[in-house]
């Protein structure tokens, strides 16, 4: 229950979001996003294979969350009557991954033939700022006391982020016919 008979302050940890968007910012998940992105682009061009060069480790996990879920969270974070989290913090938890995993989800879902690599990996900027962040956050409080759990996982987003660049390139190529 809340302290003194009400609800304090709510906040929240929120890991890597994943959506399908044709454009991101520039932070340490979108090493996903154009994964799957360069995925398309390769079954697209269908004899000319991209090969995506992945800035993290290949066993760096990640904690990710896809966007529904995450606007989920919020409301059911901003609806509680009760929290019962010390200063009212929640981490809303996803979905974690390593650059391994991604990739087999990729080849697994919808691009047999993709392929990557990590020579770069261990010394960049977005290999280092991966190892400051926790391999997993915690959904059990969030579950406990919000209700919350994510409906999306790995398999799903990977799904929906590629066919959302392959519709956008169908279109762009129909636009282009015009």
């Amino acid at each position: 229950a809340a302290r003194g008979g009400g609800r304090g302050a709510a906040w929240a940890v929120i890991p890597g979001v994943l959506h399908a968007d044709a454009a991101w910012g520039g932070g340490t998940t979108e090493y996903a996003l154009e994964a799957i992105k360069c995925a398309a682009e390769g079954e697209l061009d269908g004899a000319a294979r991209r090969r995506f060069a992945c800035p993290v480790p290949l066993d760096t996990a990640l904690p990710m969350i896809w966007r529904d879920d995450l606007a989920a969270a919020l409301v059911a974070l901003t609806d509680a009557r009760a929290l019962a989290e010390p200063d009212g913090g929640y981490a809303v938890a996803g979905f974690s991954f390593t650059p391994r995993e991604l990739f087999a989800a990729i080849r697994r879902t919808r691009a047999p033939a993709f392929e990557a690599d990590d020579d770069s990996a261990e010394s960049g900027a977005a290999a280092a700022f991966a190892a400051l962040w926790p391999d997993t956050l915690s959904g059990a409080e969030a579950r406990r006391d919000l209700g919350f759990a994510p409906t999306t996982g790995l398999d799903d987003a990977v799904r929906a982020i590629f066919d959302a660049h392959v519709e956008r390139a169908a279109g762009k190529a129909a636009a282009g016919k015009t």
